[in-house]
């Protein structure tokens, strides 16, 4: 894969469902701290390359740079159903998937 080769992403994720990013990536919210002196998501993200699976504790402005992912959470509500916005680029696939 082309290190320089980037898609630009728009990710908004609910607690509903998954999201792929297009890239083979897909982001899910696992749990949810509505605290309001401490809003927080526990996204689940499993990267498409490799399988591999972790999560990430986000709070508004966070930002993720991992496994070629470069994205900052730009919305976040923990109210139910709660969601949050990723901003950012991630790796080009080859194959285009």
């Amino acid at each position: 894969m082309d290190d320089s080769a980037r898609t630009p992403v728009h990710l908004l994720v609910r607690r509903t469902r998954s999201v792929t990013d297009g890239q083979g990536n897909t982001f899910g919210i696992i749990d949810v701290n509505p605290d309001d002196s401490d809003p927080a998501i526990l996204l689940g993200i499993r990267i498409g390359d490799s399988g591999e699976r972790f999560g990430r504790v986000l709070r508004l402005g966070d930002r993720i740079e991992s496994d070629g992912l470069e994205l900052t959470v730009a919305e976040l509500v923990p109210d139910e159903p709660a969601w949050l916005v990723l901003d950012g680029t991630v790796p080009t696939r080859e194959d285009g998937a």
